[in-house]
């Protein structure tokens, strides 16, 4: 993580089991929300990391983005980075589905730990300003995905190759 030169990192990131998971690994669901923000210049702030179950985020998914079903990842930005100055300031929410990490994981052979992982990456990288609206967008976003989930496992891993998304999360701003 970059530190700046008499600059105290003050990056909270709470997690919230809401479906408990015994495979859970808060020390690297952490690690990787810090750096994906250490490396966006983002030292202070609080990021809520929700880890929930299928029924709770359909009706998040339904709530903010109009799309009936579970998700694997809803992200939510509570503060504009560009409106805090010259210190980049987050406010966010990352929700993610222990369920679906665990359906999904299942049919791609991976370890949940990764699957669910592969998910709070992608929350973050939403919330310093990532989007997968675009082919384009979507690769490069996936690129990043890989590096992070590599970073943090520490080895090039299966679940950073790509992904496809059946049923695609969504960001949303303050006011969304």
């Amino acid at each position: 993580m970059r530190h700046r030169p008499g600059k105290r990192n003050r990056l909270f990131v709470d997690i919230a089991e809401l479906a408990p998971h015994p495979e859970l690994d808060r020390a690297k669901l952490r690690r990787a929300v810090r750096k994906v923000f250490a490396d966006a210049d983002i030292t202070e702030g609080r990021v809520s990391l929700a880890v929930v179950d299928n029924a709770t985020i359909a009706k998040l998914n339904r709530k903010h983005l109009h799309r009936r079903g579970p998700t694997d990842v809803l992200a939510y930005n509570l503060h504009d980075i560009n409106d805090a100055g010259p210190a980049p300031i987050i406010w966010g929410e990352i929700v993610v589905s222990a369920e679906e990490a665990q359906q999904q994981a299942k049919e791609r052979k991976l370890p949940f730990k990764s699957e669910l992982l592969l998910y709070v990456i992608h929350g973050a990288l939403h919330l310093v300003g990532f989007d997968d609206q675009t082919e384009s967008d979507r690769r490069e976003l996936e690129d990043k995905q890989g590096y992070y989930l590599d970073l943090v496992l520490g080895s090039k891993s299966k679940a950073g190759a790509g992904r496809a998304r059946s049923r695609p999360g969504g960001s949303i701003t303050k006011g969304g």
